[in-house]
């Protein structure tokens, strides 16, 4: 697929500075009825999941577009809680917490050859019908996480700290299934059918939530030439 379309969903902590614990700051998100929930003037949504405000991007046709989006979704977020919480852009947090930075990519529906079903739909959220695909991109992916993760400093039971390359991968247990919180996969088969046959959304939830625009750069670049590969064969 020449030409694809890439979306990132990244999932904001909140502090509230007066109590300094986790805790959305629903009056100023939710209660904003130009924004809350409803696609923006670029095309974006801002919304609250499990604790977090998340932002999801409009559908772009290029990595530079998409990072563009993605730093104005941080900002906006930033912007909307100034002066009440500290937001964090991490995939760490508190008590063993983590949140999602989610890619999104198109890509031909060959890549699960039985979508061509007349059960497509339900082939599409089972992590049988991804394992062809699986074969050709899971060694990618776990090794992508050394070139573009977050890092962290953690703690090693009583043993003092080390440092990881990767904030998420802690919290990655399974390789494939459709489950974003119970058994969270490197590739999640929780995904879209396109309504014109051509192709469906492949939805990876593994990666990290970077502040470095090169490093959301190598992430979803990157990724999108090797499906560029598998694509051609």
């Amino acid at each position: 697929m020449h030409k694809r379309i890439y979306g990132l969903e990244n999932e904001h902590r909140v502090i509230k500075k007066a109590h300094h614990h986790q805790s959305v700051i629903d009056n100023t998100i939710a209660d904003d009825s130009d924004t809350y929930n409803k696609f923006m003037a670029n095309g974006a949504k801002i919304y609250i999941d499990s604790g977090c405000v998340e932002y999801a991007t409009p559908e772009c046709s290029s990595v530079i577009d998409l990072i563009a989006h993605e730093r104005a979704g941080s900002t906006i977020v930033f912007e909307k809680l100034q002066g009440l919480a500290d937001v964090l852009k991490s995939s760490r947090g508190w008590e063993n917490g983590t949140s999602g930075c989610h890619e999104n990519y198109f890509v031909e529906q060959k890549l699960v050859p039985v979508l061509k079903s007349p059960l497509a739909t339900w082939y599409l959220n089972h992590p049988g019908s991804y394992q062809s695909l699986a074969n050709h991109l899971l060694a990618f992916l776990i090794s992508r996480q050394i070139l573009c993760g977050a890092g962290a400093i953690s703690p090693m039971g009583g043993r003092g700290f080390c440092y990881q390359i990767s904030q998420r991968a802690d919290y990655i247990t399974t390789d494939i299934n459709a489950s974003t919180r119970g058994k969270r996969p490197i590739l999640n088969c929780r995904s879209e059918l396109d309504p014109s046959g051509q192709g469906f959304r492949l939805h990876l939830i593994l990666g990290d939530a970077n502040m470095s625009e090169v490093s959301t750069l190598l992430k979803v670049g990157t990724t999108g030439f090797i499906l560029r590969m598998i694509e051609a064969g």
